[in-house]
């Protein structure tokens, strides 16, 4: 009896030896994994903070640059979705400028201010804002993402100056179309319609208005600038001024 109960109490013995080196064993290999993954998580993080760092330098340096180095002062094309829409005239020295548009030769005043990646535009007053999210910007073009996802570029014309900015809207073409078809056809059309292209030149359509469908005259496409161009329907050039 004795001698079995010394077994038992041996057996047990080694059984709690045996069951204590596995936990210290198991609380070993966490710690030493633990360690490593301490480690490697300061690594990573220490080179995700440094790429981050250097990615907003970039990007100060890039696209948010002071403003004389930005917008060089004088005329600047614009189009939307690569579709000519007027000139941005930018004033120099200042954070300011004003519009013309092709469809009526008017314009608005505006005032701007540049951040990283970004650039607001206050048109008329300060209450009519527009914010542009910087795609890509140097002093002679800028591409600019508008709210509603359509692109809008910038590109400045050293060939042109405010001075001499002189060209005809959409809707003094309409109104020269027309009196140009009149006096060649002894008949006038009741609408016109100008469509600027992605050329610069503009395409002016002559119908009627029949109710349930337009009944096309004619169509002329002209440059801006001369009022010249071809009659689309016979190829034969024309002068609208």
């Amino acid at each position: 009896m004795k001698k079995h109960l010394k077994v038992i109490l041996i057996t047990a013995m080694l059984s709690m030896s045996l069951v204590g080196c596995g936990e210290k064993t198991s609380e070993n290999s966490v710690k030493v994994v633990s360690t490593q993954t301490s480690a490697e998580t300061q690594d990573n993080t220490a080179e995700s903070t440094a790429n981050k760092t250097e990615a907003e330098t970039s990007a100060q340096t890039e696209i948010a640059p002071e403003h004389d180095k930005f917008f060089t002062s004088g005329v600047w094309h614009v189009s939307t979705n690569d579709i000519p829409v007027g000139y941005y005239i930018m004033d120099e020295g200042v954070n300011s400028g004003r519009t013309i548009d092709f469809e009526s030769g008017k314009g608005v005043s505006f005032s701007y201010t540049i951040g990283i990646n970004e650039a607001v535009f206050s048109f008329g007053s300060s209450d009519n804002e527009m914010l542009y999210k910087i795609v890509k910007g140097d002093p002679s073009f800028v591409v600019f993402e508008l709210p509603d996802g359509s692109q809008f570029k910038m590109s400045h014309d050293p060939e042109l100056s405010p001075e001499n900015l002189d060209f005809y809207s959409n809707t003094e073409l309409c109104d020269m179309a027309l009196n140009y078809f009149t006096a060649h056809n002894d008949y006038t059309p009741s609408n016109a319609a100008a469509l600027t292209n992605s050329d610069g030149t503009v395409t002016i359509q002559l119908y009627d208005n029949l109710g349930d469908h337009n009944s096309n005259t004619t169509w002329y496409t002209v440059d801006r600038f001369t009022a010249s161009g071809t009659d689309d329907s016979t190829g034969e050039e024309i002068q609208l001024s």
